[in-house]
């Protein structure tokens, strides 16, 4: 089974594609990527997500999905 963990943490995005062998309990990697997003930018001041940081981590979203799309995966799971 293929799969994928999104990890959106205050200022980066991570992807993990991989395979599950669930007989040999292993994971093979298919692709890792990481984007700096800066999600948290300004929070501090404003105590809200900025829309600038909003649009990147969108952006880097999208980019995400289709990389998800294109390697066939089964199951995509995301935390923040």
């Amino acid at each position: 089974m293929r799969v994928a963990a999104l990890d959106c943490g205050t200022n980066s995005l991570r992807l993990l594609i991989a395979d599950v062998n669930k007989a040999q309990g292993s994971l093979t990697d298919v692709d890792r990527k990481m984007q700096i997003v800066r999600l948290g930018e300004g929070v501090d001041k404003t105590g809200v997500l900025s829309h600038a940081a909003l649009a990147r981590t969108f952006d880097a979203l999208d980019e995400y999905a289709s990389l998800i799309n294109q390697r066939g995966v089964e199951k995509a799971s995301m935390v923040a």
